[in-house]
């Protein structure tokens, strides 16, 4: 995948006390050439500032720019408003409390999608609050899936949903094709929670 061709899209909003270590690991994605979309939701002014000050001594200030809302618009709600508006045939959701693991960007360019492909999920790894690692749920369905991916059908996902929990643990690390998302429609907004879920079904029917 060329990481020239892909945005990546920070939703942030209040006091997000992981920023910072969310933006240092999107680093070496903005080094490759990638573009960063941050989403400002109403984002607190000191997490601002710290922003903007990672901002200025960037190396690659022309890949970042940043829109924010007039107001308060909720997570999914503010994505479908402001997604429109990336150039890029890729985009890829990273939320302000992740991180992509140090090498991810070489593993991303390293992705060989055909003209049928419209999206990535990734793996996770999840931490408890002490740092300790916390129990892969979804250990059991990767071993379901091969090693060179698997489209799955609203009727197979569902119940995989329901007994699994999210494929990608959440918003973060989804990878989609524009053209995707522009057959599949936006996120549902009314949905304060797992409206990305929503989306993989629908997305799956296509």
């Amino acid at each position: 995948m060329n990481l020239t061709d892909l945005t990546i899209v920070l939703p942030i909003y209040g006091n997000s006390p992981y920023l910072m270590e969310c933006l240092l690991s999107i680093e070496e994605f903005v080094r490759a050439g990638s573009k960063l979309l941050v989403i400002d939701d109403g984002v607190s002014e000191s997490m601002l500032g710290n922003l903007y000050q990672w901002i200025n001594i960037n190396e690659k200030q022309q890949n970042i720019s940043i829109t924010t809302n007039s107001i308060n618009l909720g997570l999914f709600e503010s994505l479908n408003r402001n997604i429109d508006c990336i150039q890029t045939s890729w985009y890829c959701f990273i939320c302000s409390d992740d991180i992509f693991l140090r090498g991810s960007a070489a593993v991303v360019n390293d992705i060989r999608p055909s003209s049928k492909v419209g999206l990535v999920l990734s793996k996770f790894r999840s931490i408890n609050h002490d740092g300790s690692s916390r129990y892969d749920d979804c250990r059991h369905l990767y071993q379901r899936i091969t090693k060179f991916g698997a489209t799955l059908s609203p009727q197979q996902m569902i119940p995989a949903l329901l007994k699994f929990g999210s494929f990608n643990g959440n918003l973060s690390g989804m990878i989609i094709n524009k053209a995707l998302w522009e057959q599949a429609g936006p996120f549902n907004s009314s949905w304060k929670h797992a409206a990305d879920w929503d989306w993989l079904i629908t997305a799956g029917g296509i």
